[in-house]
């Protein structure tokens, strides 16, 4: 006495190469993650928050002057004077990664974000002193995604896998 069982794969096989498809090419998925950052950073410069929720320092009484009365007089908020730094921003998205940065960071630009973003000495001879107020998720120039930024983030990934979009 023989038993022979057949399994017909076709729908397995079918799904699997569907899937292989939305995880080849997941450049989606990181334009989804580049665009979910730039939400969390425009709602951080908004808020004057930090991405862990903590709000940045308020502004020296000399800065808040100099904005007043100064030429082209700007915002009492930190950070967003005129809205230069927050409107830096940029993501490039491949299949495999975003970067989501600003051209600020490498100091080309005047009053670079770096010194925003962690915080140190600036001025003629460097004698003020700038709070950090940090933009973006580092820490001690490690990324540290807060869990909201993380949640998103991964969702993201998910939707990608389980959908394709």
């Amino acid at each position: 006495m023989s038993i022979t069982i057949s399994i017909d794969d076709t729908a397995v096989m079918a799904a699997l190469d569907h899937l292989r498809e939305r995880v080849t090419d997941m450049q989606p998925a990181m334009q989804g993650i580049g665009n979910k950052m730039f939400q969390f950073i425009n709602l951080g410069f908004e808020e004057s928050k930090d991405p862990w929720g903590n709000s940045w320092e308020k502004l020296s009484v000399a800065t808040m002057l100099k904005r007043r009365h100064g030429a082209g007089a700007g915002s009492d908020k930190p950070l967003v004077n005129f809205g230069h730094l927050a409107s830096s921003f940029s993501a490039q998205a491949d299949a495999n990664s975003v970067t989501v940065g600003t051209d600020w960071m490498d100091g080309t630009i005047d009053n670079g974000a770096a010194i925003h973003q962690f915080g140190g000495q600036a001025g003629r001879g460097h004698k003020v002193t700038i709070p950090a107020r940090p933009f973006l998720p580092i820490r001690d120039d490690v990324g540290e995604l807060p869990d909201v930024w993380r949640e998103s983030i991964l969702s993201i990934i998910q939707r990608r896998i389980e959908t394709g979009t």
